[in-house]
């Protein structure tokens, strides 16, 4: 009799680390979404003890990123849901793959498909919102931190472009540790579909008796 190797578990729980995972980050995507102008004016109400220009520099800015976020609305929103859907899939189809259903490891080779295609597909606008809120930051900085100064000190020669090659650099790891994540997610999602699509685990579904077993625990 055929038994879950090791390897059928990590696969089975590590789609439900990242179902949950995705859920989360759809949740919290969602709700910034919502939340994000409220926070605006909170954040001005917190920093009234800041000089008025330099107030109104950091406001301005962040009304520009969300402008930004508000123009991806129409495709990020929709993928997050997307995703949310995906990873309930995940979990739904890792659960009953552990109790060894038929169903469940259908289920699950689909969502890992799935979320091949979502995660894909996410790194278009992650990219380009990364891009467009780092040329704007690189925009306001250097006027930020010199209304920052105190009065009559003089900035640094340079400061400008300091400041734009700083933002560009964390702009490209950004940029470079999300692609890389979503790659590695994909690596593992494509992974997990052709591994649950093996003869070997095939038959792990097939037979009655560890079907029976697997219920009858």
């Amino acid at each position: 009799m055929n038994k879950p190797s090791g390897w059928f578990q990590v696969v089975c729980i590590a789609a439900i680390v990242l179902g949950a995972i995705g859920i989360l980050m759809g949740l919290f995507g969602m709700i910034g979404a919502v939340v994000g102008p409220a926070m605006q004016e909170m954040m001005k109400s917190q920093q009234s003890g800041m000089p008025v220009e330099q107030l109104d520099l950091q406001m301005e800015m962040q009304r520009e990123i969300q402008t930004i976020t508000t123009r991806w609305l129409p495709l990020t929103l929709p993928l997050l849901i997307v995703e949310m859907v995906v990873s309930v899939c995940l979990i739904v189809g890792a659960i009953r793959s552990l109790r060894l259903r038929p169903a469940g490891r259908t289920l699950l080779v689909i969502a890992f498909w799935a979320a091949v295609v979502v995660e894909l597909v996410q790194l278009i606008p992650t990219i380009a919102v990364q891009r467009e809120t780092m040329a704007v930051t690189s925009k306001y900085m250097s006027d930020i931190m010199k209304t920052s100064a105190p009065k009559g000190q003089q900035m640094p020669a340079g400061l400008d472009n300091t400041m734009k090659s700083v933002t560009n650099v964390v702009s490209i790891v950004a940029i470079m540790f999300a692609v890389l994540l979503t790659l590695a997610q994909v690596a593992f999602y494509v992974f997990g579909a052709v591994y649950m699509a093996r003869p070997n685990v095939r038959a792990l579904f097939a037979e009655p008796a560890v079907a029976q077993l697997a219920e009858s625990g």
